[in-house]
């Protein structure tokens, strides 16, 4: 049995109650066939936790994700808020694990469907000033055929 207990809580827009499941780490993490899960080895089977959900992306506005290793009381805390019928969103997640606590904002506007252009921007938290420090900003077009280019902002 797991030491990982993973809980996705959300709502949508036509309904502002709030949701939640419970999600085994065997189905949350895309295991090899004897691994055993892992929050720092493991690799989720979904980017976002979004892909969890048993709901259309254009209907979800809040999620929060929270990770808990019962064995190490380390902690992964994700929230996130979806809007444009889910084309833009922005996910907040925090690492706390032996006192340290550390924050990614990652921010991901839909800025042209035609040609589809989103723009990512990631920030970090500083150890020196614990405020968000932009650390990736960059525009992906996706064209007709699937492919992707990046332009790279900073």
């Amino acid at each position: 049995m797991s030491n990982i207990q993973i809980i996705i809580e959300y709502q949508t827009y036509s309904d502002s109650s709030t949701k939640s499941i419970k999600v085994l780490p065997e189905d949350y993490y895309d295991l090899d066939p004897d691994e055993e899960p892992s929050m720092e080895e493991s690799v989720e089977r979904y980017n976002h936790s979004i892909g969890y959900l048993d709901v259309p992306v254009e209907s979800v506005k809040h999620i929060k994700l929270t990770i808990i290793d019962l064995k190490t009381e380390r902690q992964e805390i994700s929230n996130a808020t979806y809007w444009n019928s889910g084309k833009n969103f922005m996910i907040q997640r925090y690492d706390i694990c032996d006192s340290k606590r550390s924050l990614i904002t990652i921010i991901s506007l839909r800025i042209s469907d035609y040609p589809m252009i989103d723009e990512i921007l990631r920030f970090e938290n500083t150890k020196e000033f614990d405020v968000p420090t932009l650390a990736f900003h960059v525009q992906i077009e996706t064209h007709n055929d699937g492919s992707q280019s990046e332009k790279e902002i900073f």
